[in-house]
């Protein structure tokens, strides 16, 4: 249905173009009555109405434009398909559609033009870097709708785990089973929760007077294989790690590989405790111990204000904060 036929119905039925574009687009907000009028009349007359152009008219498209690295979305396959869920629910409760995109690096000016040429109502941008986080300055101004997801930053609503304290939590309780030789598996450069998850690190091993050192900490890049070869080469030093805490599961995988390789045993020699709590974490041999954090909830949060900033932007950005879970298992 173009416009043009749009505007042509309204007159015919004598109903806002607003109120038929709300019933093109399945909106609750009609009256059962009128909802039931207009929808017979497409019937009767054979409409197959132009969603796209029904919600031009009234200046709003329901769909929200989920937006990935396209590294974190090819290789960190659980943590994508839980935030993928949290958004999709609360687009089905809100009459909403998701569009996914993914980018080799973030492109302020792409997603500008999404939002411009009416593709999307607002932008979910996920895990984006610190020096990405500087180019949202352009989006601010052009008023575009759009909500971080395990980023933060002042110039936008920011949703994630409270990854600081689960570093913490994770490094404390390889302190209290009687570990001192702990190592970090980091992930990439410049990712916000990565470092958030090395400041707990360090400041557990602080309060247990436990001196930090720069050669116990090597980058997995969040993959199995990167891990693998960073925990031999730690596990190769003259004072070898007792302990492996790595920013993900992934990589939490990758380290038990290695002791294992090494001829040692996980936790007798080295213990392992990993983060996010995927499914497989309860398969793997031995199971992992792991930080949780609800990654779909998150999601589902940072979609909700999405919807809500579409309608009332909010004049000081938001940040929350999830509360992250130690999950014990035998790895550690």
């Amino acid at each position: 249905m173009s416009a043009k036929t749009l505007e042509d119905l309204a007159k015919k039925l004598n109903i806002s173009r607003r109120t038929i574009s709300r019933v093109l687009k399945n909106d609750n907000n009609v009256a059962g009555r009128t909802r039931e009028r207009i929808l017979r009349h497409l019937d009767r007359e054979k409409y197959f109405p132009n969603i796209h152009a029904a919600s031009l008219a009234s200046k709003k498209i329901n769909v929200i434009g989920l937006i990935f690295p396209r590294d974190t979305f090819l290789n960190t396959d659980f943590f994508a398909i839980d935030t993928i869920k949290g958004v999709a629910k609360v687009a089905n409760e809100n009459n909403y559609q998701i569009m996914i995109f993914t980018q080799n690096k973030f492109d302020g000016e792409q997603c500008l033009r999404m939002y411009k040429s009416r593709l999307v109502d607002g932008l979910i941008l996920v895990a984006i870097s610190k020096d990405d986080t500087e180019k949202l300055e352009e989006l601010k101004r052009s008023k575009v709708p759009i909500a971080l997801l395990f980023a933060y930053s002042d110039r936008a609503d920011s949703f994630g785990c409270d990854n600081k304290r689960g570093g913490y939590i994770a490094t404390k309780h390889l302190i209290d089973s009687g570990r001192k030789r702990i190592a970090f598996l980091h992930g990439h450069e410049n990712w916000f929760d990565a470092e958030e998850r090395l400041k707990g690190y360090k400041q557990a091993l602080a309060e247990a007077g436990i001196q930090f050192k720069p050669d116990y900490v090597e980058r997995g890049y969040f993959k199995y294989e990167d891990a693998e070869i960073a925990t031999k080469k730690m596990l190769g030093l003259a004072d070898p790690p007792d302990a492996v805490f790595a920013a993900n599961d992934r990589m939490a995988i990758g380290a038990i590989r290695a002791v294992k390789s090494s001829g040692k045993k996980v936790p007798e020699d080295v213990a392992v405790v990993g983060f996010d709590n995927i499914p497989i974490c309860e398969l793997f041999d031995p199971p992992i111990t792991t930080v949780e954090q609800p990654v779909a909830d998150i999601a589902y949060a940072a979609g909700q204000d999405l919807i809500n900033s579409a309608y009332s932007p909010h004049k000081k950005s938001l940040l929350r904060y999830f509360e992250p879970k130690l999950i014990k298992r035998k790895s550690a």
